[in-house]
């Protein structure tokens, strides 16, 4: 058993891996992976650890030593073992170093085979009939014949060679392979030399390796060597997603301070309802998700993509697929930080239903399919326009559009109702609730449910429908619900396009270009306005931290600090008097970023409640609620709002002007002093003068362009060794002499 534990803010996180298991730590660059890997190779001596950072230059004419110096060079860096790896092997440079032991490989395997084949041969002595064992080279040749099956590695004596198959030349050095075969060959030899129950890391597995047999390669290295435990460290998504057995942890953030290292990581969860490969991306999207129909290359997924930027748009097949994701993410607490929502087709649906699936954040197209979106009048005249039509002309080739779908679905009037009656009635069967506890009343129950299902009336009304609108030239509507997909063919030819699928071409070579901008607005104004449900939380860069105040603190889920700093710049440039002029941090444009905590707030907590709270709290307002001002002047607290900061949906902030008109050491102390001698004069509470207001910002971590010269300020006008002090001489009475 493998114990990793893992330092965060909120205390250790334990990780337990069983030999023959797998683990995959996902997080995007500059997360902390590689100080990660490191953290764990330093407390574990049963770890070999393969860097990011690897030269690939190839000898495969090394010198092997016996087997133990050989694997000793390769797992510790010389030749006795153990002792300093980090010196030895990285240089002491553990995150960083350039991992150059491709020649301990080559040598680890020369001398696996040397001393497998003198076992062999000692052995063969006594027995004949003894079969020659397979030694870690004919392991790896295998394996590479199955990944490589053109490029046939030939084993020799003291040498390696490369037959390709088909090819007249003769057979040439391993050394002269490319990158990503030696990269390959490299990572089989790391895996195969390991040691029995060690825990193998490889920080970016997919580095120089081709992604169609990068799956393949590490499936079969996991094989190979059930003995050991794998952790992958990578910001690969789609490479995370192929490790579809590993248990898989998201990296958030990394810091190292006062505190040491820590890292913000959860655990990505299994058995959601959602297919493996879709919650890895979900969790290193770090957007909001709208799950869609269709797949990953139609023309409606290309739409969304362009129009909800703010959105991972994940398409996952059928409507059913979308409704089931978004009600199974909204059950699991940890996608709550990025939120989700889902986007289907109208289908015929009912209003009635279509409001139920928006409760649910399932919204519905206005029209049958995408598709029919670039019939509208103003997303087609868009197009036009990239044709080069005027305006003139363009109105002209929409009236012939209209004309042509009116002609169409007065001859297939018929068939869309026969077709929208079909989906009604498995719409209505499906609603069916059958409760029954016996054979006989669930006969009974079900004969009464589906005689309410009339066939024939739903036809008739639909077909009425339909006609009516086209009878009153209700050209929209008919766009709405005719799901032709022969009407793109249609919009083709009155744009003069040759076919439907050049007219997809060119909305998606335009969609995403500076000319293509317009046709994107005109779609999109076609499309629901979506707003996924997203955590909040509140950002703390001042007393906030310690002093969230009664009404936040009983919301407060959890704290987050590790790697968080405030987007924007900090200062101690506001003198409040609340606190009898104590200086106090407030957003400046020319200050310096500080470290920070991010409070998240419990799922119940809507987004005006939040901002309620934050906006009493730092107002000191025990009731009243926040309004977004029209004008706001010097002193109005402002409740600013940070969207998908840190893995968190919505980070609130507090934002007020600052008002020291020269802010300098000197002043600074001069109001933290003043502030302090308020305190015992009875006009401030204890605790809220300046000096302690500094103190504490410095035990968070936050330090200013100002906070050293700060303090050495009010340590040089007080006459004291530190703040502690000074808070004692300005604050604290001193006690009174007692008469004789």
């Amino acid at each position: 058993m493998f114990n990793i534990s893992v330092p965060t803010s909120s205390g250790e996180f334990k990780i337990d891996a069983k030999v023959g298991e797998t683990l995959l730590f996902l997080g995007p660059n500059g997360s902390g992976k590689s100080r990660l890997g490191v953290m764990i190779e330093a407390k574990r001596l049963e770890v070999h650890r393969i860097g990011a950072h690897r030269s690939l230059s190839m000898n495969t004419k090394v010198q092997p030593p016996n087997l133990e110096a050989a694997l000793n060079r390769l797992i510790w860096g010389h030749e006795d073992g153990r002792g300093n790896r980090a010196g030895y092997r990285w240089h002491s440079k553990p995150a960083i170093a350039m991992l150059s032991d491709f020649d301990h490989v080559v040598a680890g395997l020369y001398a696996d085979e040397n001393e497998v084949s003198v076992q062999h041969r000692r052995a063969h002595l006594m027995d004949s009939t003894v079969l020659p064992p397979a030694t870690k080279l004919d392991r790896l040749k295998s394996i590479w014949d199955d990944l490589l099956p053109h490029r046939e590695l030939v084993i020799q004596a003291g040498n390696i060679k490369i037959k390709s198959d088909g090819s007249t030349n003769a057979d040439y050095d391993a050394a002269e392979l490319s990158d990503g075969e030696r990269a390959i060959f490299y990572m089989l030899g790391q895996a195969l030399l390991a040691r029995p129950n060690t825990l193998v890391l490889i920080d970016e597995p997919e580095l120089h390796i081709n992604r169609s047999i990068l799956a393949k390669m590490w499936d079969a290295i996991e094989a190979a060597r059930h003995d050991c435990v794998f952790a992958y460290l990578t910001h690969d998504v789609e490479f995370a997603a192929t490790r579809t057995t590993a248990r898989k942890f998201a990296i958030n953030s990394y810091e190292s301070g006062d505190q040491g290292e820590q890292w913000e990581l959860e655990e990505i969860p299994a058995d959601t309802g959602i297919p493996d490969e879709v919650v890895t991306r979900i969790v290193g999207s770090r957007l909001p998700v709208l799950f869609t129909e269709g797949d990953a290359g139609s023309l409606d997924v290309a739409i969304y993509r362009s129009v909800y930027k703010d959105f991972t748009v994940m398409p996952i097949g059928s409507c059913d697929s979308v409704i089931h994701a978004v009600a199974s993410m909204e059950k699991q607490k940890t996608f709550h930080r990025l939120g989700c929502a889902g986007l289907i087709d109208a289908d015929g649906r009912e209003d009635r239903l279509i409001e139920h699936l928006k409760a649910k954040n399932v919204h519905a197209l206005a029209v049958a399919e995408v598709e029919n979106l670039l019939l509208l009048p103003e997303p087609f005249e868009e197009l036009a326009a990239l044709c080069h039509f005027d305006k003139a002309e363009s109105s002209k080739r929409l009236n012939d559009l209209k004309q042509r779908v009116f002609k169409l679905a007065t001859s297939d009037a018929e068939k869309y109702a026969l077709s929208a009656t079909k989906r009604k009635i498995d719409q209505a069967l499906k609603r069916i609730g059958l409760k029954s506890k016996d054979s006989a009343a669930l006969a009974s129950e079900y004969q009464i449910a589906t005689a309410q299902i009339d066939p024939a009336q739903i036809y008739g009304s639909l077909l009425s429908e339909f006609r009516t609108h086209i009878v009153k030239g209700e050209y929209e509507k008919i766009v709405a619900l005719y799901d032709n997909k022969g009407l793109l063919d249609v919009a083709a030819e009155c744009l003069g396009i040759k076919s439907r699928s050049h007219l997809q071409d060119l909305t998606l070579r335009t969609m995403n270009t500076r000319k293509g901008y317009s046709l994107v607005d005109a779609i999109a104004k076609q499309l629901p306005e979506i707003e996924p449900k997203r955590s909040i939380g509140v950002l703390a860069y001042g007393s906030l931290i310690n002093e969230p105040g009664a009404e936040l603190e009983k919301v407060i889920a959890r704290r987050m600090s590790a790697g968080i700093l405030t987007p924007f710049r900090v200062e101690f440039a506001r003198s409040s008097n609340s606190r009898k002029g104590s200086p106090t941090l407030v957003p400046v444009e020319e200050g310096q970023r500080v470290k920070a905590v991010i409070l998240v707030l419990q799922d119940h907590v809507t987004m005006a409640e939040a901002k309620d709270m934050l906006w009493r709290r730092e107002t000191r307002s025990r009731t009243g609620n926040y309004v977004q001002p029209a004008t706001p002047n010097a002193n109005t607290v402002l409740v600013k709002e940070i969207e998908q900061f840190h893995g968190v949906g919505s980070v609130l902030y507090t934002s007020i002007a600052a008002n020291i008109a020269e802010v300098s050491a000197k002043k600074l102390a001069e109001l933290a002093i003043g502030s302090a001698e308020a305190v015992i004069k009875g006009e401030l509470q204890a605790g809220r003068d300046g000096i302690t207001y500094l103190r504490d910002a410095i035990n968070a971590g936050i330090k200013t362009r100002l906070t050293d010269a700060y303090q050495a300020s009010i340590l040089q006008q007080t006459g004291t060794a530190d703040l502690d002090a000074a808070i004692a001489k300005l604050t604290i009475p001193e006690p009174k002499e007692k008469s004789a």
